[in-house]
């Protein structure tokens, strides 16, 4: 058995290789399209009742195409980019590798306490009865975890290249009937977004709202489930902090990697782009990796800056969108939950940076809540 200074040594190579790939990647991608990135100039007006024209922008996920082999497609392959590794494994070492029933293994949170830092983020999600923790010191390294809640398949992803955490049943609809099937990280990306593959037909699906956009079943959509992003103080300061039932998915998964060095360092702060997406808006003053929390009500979209939600004094905020009255909720430990406040269904939150929302919808309104 290899000794604890060997595998220390091999995380820090494997980490440095990473970067190298990375950068390397990146600075060719930047030279090849200097000359042809499409930037949208026009501004997010972030007043409550003002949107942009952006509309015909937003890509039609109603608009199946083929290709001559009779494969079908939503973004063609030639937009689909490498992330620079291969195709990953599903619970095995290949590419980035996504975790399955046999890397996951769970703590307590008084235990998990002692590897995850105040600062780090979480994602928490409660949903047949149970409340589970995922630390993102653990995703940044696979991206997805194929897991379950009883008897309920569940998907939940992670994309360090756009900030976004989102969850989803983990079935498809395969013949007419809905399947469990497991996904994995193809290594592709689309707008700098995570493009998933099912295990069962190969298909592509995009991380943000879960769309199948290449392969057999291509037109469908995953269901989403609801989650809060938020740091591991925020959850030490809930009482389900001593509740001993709830689970924290451990670093012991099997894989040999150095969790809680994060790969990507100072990228979540900084202005560069490893992937920039064709569409941006460059002239607007919200900072390119500001957190938007986004919805959808009926066929348009709305984000929310994070920030504005955390700093606001107030616990329940209302906003009205698409004649939509919505409720916004912040609790002590600052989950935040969006509600219709006539029907009291939960609206789907997703968590992205503002570059990757706005890259994918274009035509969105964002809301700055003072």
């Amino acid at each position: 058995m290899e000794n604890k200074n060997i595998k220390t040594f091999k995380n820090i190579i494997f980490g440095t290789f990473l970067f190298l790939i990375i950068f390397l990647l990146t600075i060719f991608y930047l030279n090849l399209n200097s000359s042809n990135n499409l930037s949208d100039n026009s501004n997010v007006n972030t007043n409550n009742n003002t949107t942009d024209n952006l509309n015909t922008q937003l890509i039609n996920y109603d608009k199946i195409n083929t290709l001559e082999d009779g494969t079908k497609y939503i973004i063609h392959p030639n937009e689909i980019l490498s992330g620079g590794v291969p195709k990953g494994g599903i619970g095995e070492e290949k590419g980035i590798p996504a975790l399955d029933e046999n890397n996951i293994n769970w703590e307590t949170p008084k235990k998990a306490n002692n590897w995850i830092k105040d600062n780090e983020l979480i994602i928490k999600l409660n949903y047949n009865g149970e409340t589970r923790i995922y630390p993102f010191q653990i995703l940044v390294f696979h991206e997805i975890v194929n897991d379950k809640f009883g008897d309920k398949p569940v998907l939940v992803t992670y994309c360090p290249l756009c900030g976004t955490s989102i969850a989803y049943k983990r079935e498809i609809n395969l013949n007419n009937k809905k399947t469990e099937t497991k996904f994995g990280v193809s290594g592709k990306l689309y707008n700098s977004n995570l493009i998933m593959y099912d295990k069962l037909t190969d298909t592509y699906w995009q991380q943000i709202e879960g769309n199948a956009i290449l392969g057999e079943l291509t037109g469908d959509q995953l269901t989403p489930i609801d989650t809060n992003t938020i740091t591991w103080e925020d959850f030490k300061n809930s009482d389900d902090y001593n509740n001993e039932n709830i689970k924290v998915l451990s670093q012991k998964t099997g894989m040999n990697r150095n969790y809680g060095r994060d790969p990507y360092g100072n990228y979540y702060i900084e202005d560069y782009l490893l992937f920039p997406p064709k569409i941006q808006n460059k002239n607007s003053k919200i900072h390119p990796k500001e957190i938007i929390l986004g919805i959808k009500i009926g066929d348009k979209y709305k984000g929310y800056l994070e920030k504005s939600i955390l700093d606001n004094k107030n616990k329940i905020i209302e906003d009205i969108f698409e004649n939509t009255t919505i409720q916004i909720t912040k609790s002590e430990n600052n989950e935040i939950t969006f509600k219709n406040k006539k029907t009291n269904q939960t609206i789907i939150k997703e968590r992205n940076m503002f570059f990757s929302w706005y890259a994918f919808h274009p035509g969105t309104q964002i809301y700055n809540i003072n």
